[in-house]
């Protein structure tokens, strides 16, 4: 099961969605391993000065099992900035896990701390 509203408030913008996941393997009827029964996302963008936005995301993730147990739930906070150059191009700047948690996706293997990312998108003007 899952739902999602958005809503726009003047220059402000929300984004908001839940899941309920229930993942079992057809043939045996056992729980899937690595899939949270719960997950839930907001974001909220905002557009300042001329043709830019900011956009703080924060997610969460319930502990999903794994082989040998259930990892940790988790929440991750996001902020990604956009910054129109002109009719064609465009800058995205995003930092990922911005307060650096210790998560997993699956047992043995490391994620990301803190990540930064930078675009430069172009698209034709036609």
């Amino acid at each position: 099961m899952e739902a999602s509203a958005t809503r726009s408030f003047g220059v402000t913008s929300m984004r908001l969605s839940a899941a309920h996941l229930d993942a079992v393997e057809a043939r045996t009827g056992r729980r899937l391993l690595r899939r949270p029964k719960k997950h839930a996302d907001a974001e909220i963008t905002i557009a300042y000065a001329e043709e830019s936005t900011v956009a703080p995301a924060v997610g969460y993730a319930s502990a999903p099992r794994d082989c040998g147990g259930k990892l940790g739930s988790y929440v991750l906070a996001d902020l990604n900035l956009n910054q129109s150059l002109n009719a064609n191009w465009s800058l995205d700047f995003r930092v990922g896990n911005l307060f650096e948690r210790d998560y997993r996706l699956a047992r043995g293997f490391n994620m990301p701390t803190r990540e930064y990312l930078l675009d430069l998108h172009w698209q034709s003007a036609s």
